[in-house]
């Protein structure tokens, strides 16, 4: 029954993460004006998915296989980059998402942590007039 319903139980895992992924790819796309607060948030989720690629739902789904045959013991996002520069995916499903994390990191250094530490003191020196997202 729908009374019997709680809002707080459906979380965007239980939807495939469509939600995260629409603003994921919203965040990605230049033309996109997301607002500050939730682009802060979304940084948050794409460090998160770099830590654990399975908290990127559709990436993960789209990508298993790939994934499991190509990336043991790698670094999985680095992986699927890496693939995807040799033309080595051949699922389409699974190049589009490989696409759309490379976007994410061109849209904003901040999404890609190891660049962001190696890069922290010259980024405060040189950038730091810059919001984050732009």
């Amino acid at each position: 029954m729908l009374d019997d319903f709680n809002d707080g139980e459906v979380k965007d895992r239980d939807m495939g993460g469509r939600i995260i992924n629409c603003l994921r790819t919203k965040y990605a796309d230049k033309n996109a004006a997301l607002e500050s607060q939730c682009v802060a948030e979304l940084i948050d989720v794409i460090q998160g998915s770099k830590l654990d690629i399975e908290f990127d739902v559709v990436l993960y789904q789209k990508c298993r296989t790939i994934l499991e045959g190509s990336c043991i013991g790698l670094d999985k996002e680095d992986c699927l980059k890496v693939l995807y520069q040799h033309n080595r995916i051949t699922d389409q499903q699974c190049r589009k998402e490989v696409i759309r994390i490379i976007k994410e990191g061109k849209a904003d250094v901040h999404v890609d942590q190891t660049l962001t530490l190696a890069c922290q003191a010259d980024l405060i020196k040189y950038c730091n007039d810059i919001p984050i997202g732009k």
